[in-house]
């Protein structure tokens, strides 16, 4: 009886009968098949830990996904956290107010606006306007938004210079309103200027406060007084029983949370 080659052929016999099955015919098929699973097994143990989907708080050029410290609506941290109003503009009667609602904030920060736009209105008539709370703006601009998130915090201390707590605000309202945010900036056709101008300020005295920016190391202050109390991205705040130096002893509550979130912070702090 003839033997098969190994590689190529197999032989059975029965009887007298030599049958040869020639094995290359499943070679190329057994091959594509091996192939495909050994490729597929590789794709499922790269990406079986990789989220596909961007979320909130990151920034997507071509194919690479760069997570940011824009804090987006998640769940609050609501842990136990200390810090204190300073000198920067407050927003209600802090004479009278027992709880203080400190943010420590970004002008380009998408989050920060969305805050602002949406739910920042109903805090204020809430509980700013029926004295149970102030609110204080603190700056925290992120690197990756300079250099306007710096010059936007120059632009609303020079305000707050100007024309108060009052002042301070309407700036910084207008600023989120206009401002496309990420770093970005002012739309073509809108500056701080503009902004200082349709509030009543002095532009010339405002653009000399801005370009001197005398109040660097304040914002430098705001952002280290931030990291120290826990906050790691914007918007980010502090909220507790306001003390008569000025300290804040709450809990931090993080992102741009739905106004229930705040509520429910608020009251448990003015409950105490």
């Amino acid at each position: 009886m003839p033997k098969a080659k190994a590689q190529t052929s197999s032989a059975a016999t029965k009887g007298n009968t030599t049958v040869t099955i020639d094995m290359q015919v499943f070679m190329t098929p057994l091959s594509i098949l091996l192939s495909s699973i050994i490729i597929s097994a590789s794709i499922f143990f790269t990406f079986r830990d990789v989220n596909l989907l961007p979320t909130r708080g990151t920034t997507t050029t071509g194919t690479t996904v760069t997570t940011t410290p824009d804090a987006a609506a998640g769940d609050p941290t609501n842990t136990a956290a200390k810090t204190n109003i300073d000198d920067d503009a407050v927003l209600g009667d802090k004479n009278t107010a027992k709880v203080a609602i400190v943010e420590f904030s970004d002008f380009e920060c998408p989050f920060c606006k969305l805050f602002h736009q949406n739910t920042f209105p109903a805090i204020v008539t809430d509980y700013i306007n029926t004295g149970k709370a102030v609110f204080v703006y603190r700056d925290y601009p992120l690197s990756f938004h300079e250099p306007n998130a710096s010059k936007a915090a120059e632009g609303a201390q020079c305000a707050l210079e100007q024309g108060g707590a009052e002042k301070f605000y309407a700036f910084a309202d207008k600023y989120f309103n206009n401002t496309t945010a990420n770093g970005q900036g002012l739309p073509a056709g809108t500056t701080m200027e503009s902004l200082a101008s349709g509030l009543g300020l002095d532009t010339g005295k405002f653009n000399t406060c801005v370009s001197s920016e005398k109040y660097k190391e304040e914002i430098a202050k705001d952002t280290a007084d931030g990291t120290a109390a826990g906050v790691s991205g914007t918007p980010g705040f502090i909220i507790g029983v306001l003390g008569s130096d000025g300290s804040v002893d709450g809990v931090s509550v993080a992102g741009a949370q739905d106004i229930s979130v705040f509520r429910s912070t608020i009251d448990a702090q003015l409950a105490r």
